[in-house]
């Protein structure tokens, strides 16, 4: 199944919270596979929000399931403001996922 499809408008970033995705691109065929694991819950298909782009690649589900949380635009925007500064997005794209995913995970196995 696939989660985003390259070439199509980016309203929404994921989370993969659970499982495993192959990362695909017209021009390389498969480029690589995130896995999410009890530490790392790998994030992706926020370039077209943040750059206001179109998507750049195809993510497809490789395990027989997956867990994958999702972030609207009118969210992401919300959270971050307008998307007219994207060179500081990214940046802060990442603190979210640290502190929306990462803390959490930790607090909730103490």
């Amino acid at each position: 199944m696939d989660v985003i499809r390259e070439g199509t408008p980016g309203d929404a970033l994921f989370i993969l919270y659970k499982g495993e995705v192959v990362v695909k691109t017209l021009a390389q065929g498969r480029v690589k596979i995130l896995h999410a694991s009890e530490n790392d819950f790998p994030y992706f298909g926020e370039q077209a929000l943040v750059k206001d782009d179109l998507r750049n690649a195809t993510i497809t589900v490789e395990s027989d399931c997956a867990e994958i949380l999702s972030i609207d635009r009118d969210t992401f925007e919300q959270l971050l403001g307008p998307l007219k500064y994207s060179h500081l997005k990214s940046r802060m794209v990442e603190m979210i996922f640290f502190r929306v995913v990462t803390v959490p995970s930790k607090l909730h196995r103490s």
